[in-house]
């Protein structure tokens, strides 16, 4: 029985000084172990009891486990952090690129609004440019017509007085005091007389006008008829004749007079026609013009917030994946820096496990490694 107890004994015996060994030998693989066994070398050199090894080693872990602790929460803190910053960012892209399919959407409508503004506004005004060419021709024709009328009315006015001064010139035969006893000149003397008084009259008056000759050659063949020459009687026919002449000019005045009128008022209807529809015109086109500066200026702007959004989409999307980077980078880290001090704690619990196990023998075995 003895020796049963004796065997087992040196079997946990030769069972721990083996898992002493081994510890050792992988503290020594390790900086942190390094600094495990350089600390517990200080403590046993400075005659610490290996309670108080004990306490500084679970101190050691404490500590490492508190700033476990510590990092795990800002490890909580800073992912939470990044989750709401990376929904702020991906809010914003949203919203920006939100207004940006809107404004792509919408630009294609204004620009084809701009091109019929711009059609029309051009017809309209084609349109105003042939009423303006339509009133220059009226405006032509009217001048030309009113200076064919006043030519017209100068030759009629010019024949009246042709006629008024051929009448006086006959009404000297209805006039003259003559007296064949008194060696006086006869009637019919005195009429071959006026007779060529009016045709010098009729010679010089045909120079001017061939209305007004052809008319004086009708009355000097009138005049010159013997019947007409013999007596005054005939003389006041040819000045009956004048007088009916002298009033079918006036007749023909008048007449003219009212049909140059009415070509005048025709003209201004015709006119005041075009200028009230190119008021009307006017309106509209100030109106399309107000619009396409409207167009314009809103297709500005459309470009200038489409190339802004487009910017700041990409800026975003670039600074999204950079702080997804660094939050992941941040994650990582944590991740590693955790596993570093479980792996700390790990041995140090497994260090002050073998303490308690070992607690003569390992203290002279740390003491004899050099490190």
């Amino acid at each position: 029985m003895y020796k049963v107890i004796l065997l087992c004994s040196l079997v946990i015996f030769a069972s721990s000084m083996n898992e002493s060994e081994t510890l050792l030998q992988t503290l020594q693989n390790s900086e942190f172990g390094k600094t495990i066994i350089q600390t517990i070398q200080v403590q046993l050199e400075g005659n610490s009891s290996v309670d108080k090894i004990i306490e500084l080693l679970t101190q050691m872990k404490d500590r490492i486990n508190g700033e476990q602790d510590v990092e795990r929460q800002k490890s909580r803190d800073h992912t939470q952090f990044c989750d709401d910053k990376y929904d702020e960012i991906l809010f914003v892209i949203d919203s920006s690129e939100y207004q940006l399919a809107k404004d792509q959407s919408t630009l294609p409508l204004f620009i084809q609004e701009q091109k019929n503004k711009q059609r029309q506004l051009l017809d309209k005004q084609e349109i105003e440019d042939r009423n303006n060419q339509r009133i220059a021709e009226l405006t032509d024709q009217r001048d030309l017509t009113r200076q064919q009328y006043e030519s017209r009315r100068d030759e009629l006015t010019n024949m009246i007085g042709a006629l008024q001064e051929g009448k006086r010139i006959i009404s000297k035969l209805s006039t003259k005091k003559w007296d064949p006893l008194a060696g006086t000149y006869s009637f019919l003397e005195f009429s071959q007389f006026m007779f060529n008084e009016l045709e010098a009259h009729q010679k010089q008056l045909k120079k001017q006008s061939n209305g007004i000759g052809l008319l004086y050659e009708l009355l000097l063949e009138t005049s010159q008829d013997p019947g007409i020459q013999a007596n005054q009687q005939g003389v006041a026919k040819i000045q009956e004749i004048i007088d009916e002449l002298i009033e079918s000019i006036f007749d023909l005045l008048k007449k003219e007079l009212l049909e140059d009128n009415a070509r005048e008022q025709d003209y201004q209807n015709q006119k005041e026609r075009i200028v009230i529809q190119n008021r009307r015109l006017q309106a509209t086109i100030a109106t399309f013009k107000a619009r396409v500066l409207i167009i314009n200026q809103t297709i500005l702007e459309l470009n200038n917030d489409i190339r802004f959004n487009t910017e700041k989409s990409t800026l975003l999307r670039k600074q999204k994946d950079d702080w997804e980077r660094t939050c992941v980078d941040y994650h990582n880290g944590y991740v590693e820096a955790t596993k570093i001090r479980t792996q700390q704690s790990d041995i140090l619990t497994e260090v002050i496990q073998v303490f308690n196990r070992n607690y003569n023998d390992f203290p002279s075995l740390i003491q004899n490694i050099t490190v």
